[in-house]
């Protein structure tokens, strides 16, 4: 097989795209990984020269890449620190709409599992205690994770998230079952009120 390792992202998509189109992706995404990532299939065949058919074929090359790097690079089983959180939950980065999740821990913090609480708007989802630790109690879980993301791609909190996460820290001690971290998921990034000593 040919060694192409010498040539850098922006010369691999050259060679399946036009150049006019390589670098408008860059000037418009900030680089190949977050073009490819980030971009849906309408957002690709907009750029120059591209078309329905290239646009798909780059779509399939790209869920291909991400399924070949989970396969050599497997998720966390366990969170130790919050990246893992940002990690098993990376493909929030790509949803347009606001999501919720909690990820359900035993007492070493190995991952029971991961639910999706609500989906909201663009702007905001709504989730009550209730819907966030019935399922707890209900697998036993001993820790809990929160976890949402931006659309905007910036995972900067709100005054609500700070708010928001406050309270569902303070429930979490009455029923026993402590929230390790809330994560925020943006695009290739994301913000930990753990990290930032928020909690």
């Amino acid at each position: 097989m040919p060694n192409f390792d010498y040539l850098t992202d922006e010369q691999l998509l050259e060679s399946i795209i036009p150049i006019s189109a390589v670098k408008e992706m860059i000037a418009i995404y900030g680089g190949v990984q977050q073009a490819l990532f980030n971009s849906t299939v309408k957002e690709l065949e907009a750029f120059p020269s591209i078309g329905v058919s290239r646009a798909k074929q780059l779509c399939y090359i790209t869920e291909l890449a991400k399924r070949l790097h989970s396969k050599l690079n497997p998720p966390p089983t366990a969170i130790k620190k919050p990246k893992d959180i940002f990690v098993i939950c990376k493909e929030m980065q790509t949803l347009e709409i606001e999501e919720f999740r909690v990820v359900h821990l035993n007492a070493k913090n190995a991952i029971l599992t991961q639910s999706k609480i609500s989906r909201g708007s663009l702007t905001a989802t709504l989730v009550t205690p209730r819907e966030i630790f019935c399922p707890a109690v209900r697998i036993r879980a001993a820790h809990v994770a929160l976890v949402h993301n931006h659309p905007t791609g910036i995972p900067k909190p709100s005054d609500e998230d700070k708010i928001f996460t406050k309270k569902i820290i303070e429930v979490g001690k009455l029923l026993e079952i402590p929230v390790i971290d809330h994560v925020i998921i943006g695009k290739g990034q994301y913000f930990s009120f753990k990290e930032e000593g928020l909690f």
